[in-house]
């Protein structure tokens, strides 16, 4: 269930637009790299999609893949995520989490969605934080989205484009 988080799941390319290059500006005065743009619930209109294609960013995501832009080309990347607003929604999310740990087990590339609320409560804090230790204690490595497309799916554009020829 979602409640205000779809914003960009309604906007014209126009308005997506100007939203995203708002956002790169605040990134740029910071000192930020934007190598991605996830769209709040990841909920996108066809305008946010048809914006995205025209910016710089390298990708995107929906809970089940990630996609190299500018041509959305997918990757298979399943994601564990919580919703810790109220009780009954964390109470859900660690039993929805499990089942998600277990069959996304063999995944190549698994995406741990965590958001800022999480933190604040002790239950989800320490849900993610026996998470990330069981996972790398199974071998897995901590990279962001970027650096895994950098170092495992560098020509994934290439590759297309080749076999379109």
């Amino acid at each position: 269930m979602y409640t205000w988080e779809g914003e960009f799941y309604t906007l014209d390319q126009a308005t997506a637009g100007a939203l995203l290059d708002d956002g790169m500006a605040q990134f740029d005065t910071c000192g930020w790299p934007h190598g991605g743009f996830v769209a709040p619930a990841w909920l996108m209109s066809q305008g946010t999609r048809a914006a995205l294609r025209q910016r710089p960013f390298t990708y995107t995501s929906d809970p089940q893949q990630l996609y190299r832009l500018p041509g959305f080309e997918p990757i298979k990347a399943p994601s564990i995520v919580w919703s810790a607003r109220s009780a009954w929604r964390r109470g859900m999310s660690r039993v929805v989490s499990a089942v998600q740990q277990a069959r996304f087990k063999q995944a190549a590339l698994l995406r741990l969605a965590l958001h800022p609320v999480d933190m604040r409560y002790r239950v989800s804090y320490d849900y993610w934080y026996r998470l990330v230790e069981q996972l790398m204690g199974e071998g897995r490595q901590a990279v962001t989205k970027q650096h895994w497309l950098e170092h495992h799916a560098p020509d994934l554009a290439t590759r297309k484009d080749r076999s379109a020829a």
